[in-house]
Formats: structure tokens, C-alpha cells, sequence
């Protein structure tokens, strides 16, 4: 599965600088310190510009018409939440000792057991440093310029390289839970809303006197849910008893048949009744349609079938100069010349396992020659799902599918463990993880210095 949670992503902003200085009063006094570990208050400013410009940037839409917040006044004298008194400018600084906490105690962790950054991190790294040195050199820029006030190369490199080991850090820990099938079917059990899903058959009842009791719709859906004994003969029944030609013309199997639908996805009746304690398949219920009422009769309540995938895989991205369809099609070739390389050597997995070692730019998976188990099926472009997922899948397929970033080539594995015990398993770590952390913050004497921080607002 795609690793999602503390993800070392090279990435500055290099066409909007951060926001300008908040203060400049001893810029290396800490602002955040673990062990021997510590954030200065120049690159603590340099995370909290960052949030608050992602912030306004996901929020943009809202902000504007909502005016909760105004960017152009003090963040420290807008309230935020009432009953607390709290401002904005706490927000923004909660949600940066939040983002730094936990990299910062990974890395002292790390380097308390004796973990360094590997010879290919370091080279990412330094490709980083050269590409910021570059741009700012093109541009004419300053460090300053660029991420705020007493923002260093020296600094930042350091940032990079504490956020990197702190990500393998917390992925050698994670590795180490393992969560039995058992305790995931328990903890999936427990919370019925986030992971059942429901099944179930449904058709309308036209209302012919369309007054506020559709009197006759409804005893139409009654009358025909007394028919029925099996669920699953509802379609049979239907035909048989309720369609007219035209919708018997039009009938094919399954038309009237939703599977597995998550709570979310669900109507608000349907959630409401669906997820009720004690349903079970065969229970009705009569809700509002367009043209009449609609019976929906239970098949399945519980624990989906939907399944994760194995597979390795090469993602080819475009361009960065070539953009668009002209940068998605070379993307594409590349990757079919890739393909070709595999097809006219031995066509095994391993050969395919060594060719993403060398070319795939996937930063997660690259290393493992493009390995990724028990994943969801997305972002591999169009056609992908229909392709993995289907019943003619076998071991050893291979296939390329394009998307707006690149080309994806696709090795088939097979299948992988259901979504939910996934979901449960994840949920489970987290849990555990978190506990870790905070064994780790009192092992390690997890500091926020408040005085430093509070030169921000």
C-alpha cells in the first residue's frame, strides 16, 4: 500500500515567496528541542508562513465567503474560538508544533539508535540544495527572500535532512506493529458506520395521485414487499409481477441493485435506517423518489468484499518543460520503451523489479523495484481500476496507463488483503504509534519553547 503518512517530499515554493518576517529577535534560539534535537526560530517561522500559505490556498473559496479570517490584519487579534479566547495565531502556531513534534522526536530517535541518512537520501538532498541554489541565482532571489526571515541554505538543509530521517524512522517503527487479523475484525466490528457498507435492492412505485401521502405508491411497495421471502429473489419478483414492456425491454440484471455503499455515500434516510442496530437482510423501508416512493429492501449489512492489490510499478512523469498532452505522450513512449525492454528480455518479475529500481521516479516504491502490497487502486491513471480488477487478471500482466503527471506501468501480482482489514490495520498502528510518541517526547524531554514562539504573533 502507498505510504501516505510522513511522506519526505522535495518540494519549495518557487513561484509565491512565504509571507514576510513576523519579528527578528535571536533567530537561532530554539523554538522546539528533543535530546540533542532542536528547531531554531528561523525555520519555526519558515513552517508556520508555509501552513498558513498552504492554508489559504486549500480554504480560498470559503475564506471569501465566509470572511472568518482576513489576511491583511494581525492573525493575533482575530479570534479564532470564543469560548477560549484563542486567536488565530494560536491556530497557526499549534498546527506547526503539531507538523514539527513528531519529525523532530523521529530523528533524535533515529540518531539515538545510531541511524544516518543512506547514500542515495543524501544525494536527494544535495539534488535538492541545487536546485533551490539554482533558482535562486536565476531569479536573483535570497534564501530570505524565498522562505522568510533568517531562512539559511544551511538551515534548510538541515530541515530536509532531519524531515528525511525522521520519515525512515517512523517507517522502521511501523513495520514493527503487526495487528492480528482477529483484533482488526474486532476493532471493524466496533465502529460500524466507518467501515460497514450496505446492499440492497430498491425500485420506485410511480405515485399516479401526487399528493403529499402518494397513497397509492405506497401500498403498491407494500403489497409487493410482502412477496418477498429471499431477498435476492427481488429482481425475479419484479419482472415477473411489477415491470411494465418498456422497463422489461430496458431490464438487464443487477439494475436494480446497489452493492456494498459505504455510510457516506448513503442517503441520509438510508443511512439512518440502514445502519440501524439489528438489520438484517430482508427488512424494508419506504423512502421518498422523484416521481413516487422508492422500496428498498435489505440484501447484506457488514464488512465489505472490496479488496486491496499487489503490484509493482514505474511511474514515468512528464516533463517539466514539456507540459500537457505533448509532455503526457512522451511520458507515455518512454514508458513503452520500458516495456519493450521487458518483453524482449526474460519477462519475469524480477526483470520488471530492476528496471523501476533504475528508471522509476515513484520516491516510495523506486527502491523496492516498484513493490507495493495491499494497495488501493488509485491514481494510476485511466482505465487502471477496470484493468487491475478484472476477472481475467493474472500474475505477470503487464500494462501502461497515462494520467495529467505521467505514465504508470502496471505489473500484476494479484490480489491483496480486503480494503477494511487494511483500513482497521492502519487505524490500529496509528494508535499504537501515537502511544510510542509519546513515550518518546517524555524519554526525550520534549520541549516548546513558548517565549521564543510567542515573537511570531
Amino acid at each position: 500500500m502507498k505510504r501516505k503518512i510522513l511522506l519526505f517530499i522535495l518540494v519549495f515554493a518557487l513561484t509565491v515567496p512565504f509571507f514576510a518576517s513576523c519579528g527578528a529577535v535571536s533567530d537561532d534560539a530554539p523554538a522546539i528541542k528533543v535530546g540533542e534535537t532542536s528547531v531554531s526560530l528561523a525555520e519555526f517561522r519558515y513552517q508556520y508562513n508555509g501552513n498558513i500559505s498552504e492554508f489559504k490556498k486549500k480554504y480560498a473559496s470559503r475564506l471569501e465567503s465566509t470572511k472568518e479570517l482576513d489576511f491583511s490584519k494581525p492573525l493575533d487579534e482575530q479570534i479564532r474560538e470564543e469560548d477560549t479566547g484563542s486567536t488565530w495565531a494560536d491556530y497557526f502556531v499549534d498546527v506547526t508544533v503539531r507538523s514539527l513534534k513528531n519529525y523532530c522526536i523521529l530523528a533524535e530517535d533515529a540518531r539515538v539508535n545510531g541511524e544516518t541518512l543512506s547514500s542515495d537520501d543524501i544525494a536527494k538532498v544535495d539534488a535538492q540544495i541545487k536546485s533551490l541554489n539554482d533558482h535562486l541565482e536565476k531569479e536573483n532571489l535570497s534564501v530570505e527572500d524565498l522562505f522568510g526571515e533568517g531562512m539559511t541554505v544551511e538551515i534548510y538543509r538541515s530541515y530536509l535532512e532531519r524531515t528525511l530521517l525522521g520519515s525512515n524512522r517512523y517507517y522502521n517503527i511501523i513495520d514493527t506493529i503487526s495487528v492480528p487479523y482477529e483484533k482488526c475484525l474486532e476493532y471493524a466490528n466496533s465502529k460500524p458506520e466507518t467501515y460497514f457498507a450496505l446492499s440492497y435492492y430498491f425500485y420506485e412505485f410511480k405515485a399516479s395521485d401526487y399528493n403529499a401521502s402518494y397513497t397509492d405508491a405506497r401500498n403498491a411497495a407494500e403489497d409487493f414487499a410482502k412477496k418477498i421471502t429471499d431477498p435476492d429473489d427481488f429482481e425475479q419478483l419484479l419482472y415477473d409481477n411489477i415491470l411494465d414492456e418498456t422497463e422489461k425491454a430496458e431490464y438487464n440484471e443487477g439494475k436494480y441493485f446497489v452493492q456494498e455503499l459505504y455510510h457516506s455515500y448513503l442517503s441520509k434516510e438510508l443511512q439512518k435506517w440502514g445502519f440501524e442496530a439489528g438489520r438484517k437482510p430482508g427488512d424494508y423501508t419506504i423512502i421518498t423518489g422523484t416521481d413516487g416512493l422508492v422500496l428498498c429492501v435489505c440484501s447484506e449489512i457488514g464488512l465489505p468484499s472490496y479488496l486491496t492489490y499487489d503490484i509493482r510499478h514505474i511511474y514515468i512523469p512528464t516533463d517539466d518543460i514539456v507540459g500537457g498532452y505533448a509532455g503526457v505522450k512522451q511520458a507515455e513512449v518512454d514508458a513503452m520503451a520500458l516495456v519493450d525492454e521487458w518483453e524482449n528480455g526474460s519477462k519475469t518479475e524480477d526483470l520488471f523489479s530492476s528496471i523501476a529500481v533504475e528508471h522509476s521516479k515513484d520516491a516510495l516504491t523506486a527502491a523496492k523495484g516498484g513493490l507495493s502490497k495491499n494497495t488501493s487502486i488509485s491514481g494510476f491513471g485511466d482505465g487502471s481500476f477496470d484493468w487491475i480488477t478484472s476477472k481475467e487478471r493474472k500474475y505477470g500482466d503487464v500494462s501502461v496507463f497515462t494520467a495529467e503527471d505521467g505514465a504508470h506501468i502496471i505489473f500484476y501480482i494479484g490480489e491483496g488483503s480486503p480494503v477494511w482489514q487494511i483500513q482497521a490495520e492502519e487505524a490500529l498502528k496509528a494508535t499504537e504509534f501515537n502511544e510510542h510518541m509519546d513515550d518518546l517526547a517524555d524519554k526525550y524531554n520534549f520541549k516548546i519553547y513558548d517565549k521564543v514562539i510567542d515573537r511570531l504573533k
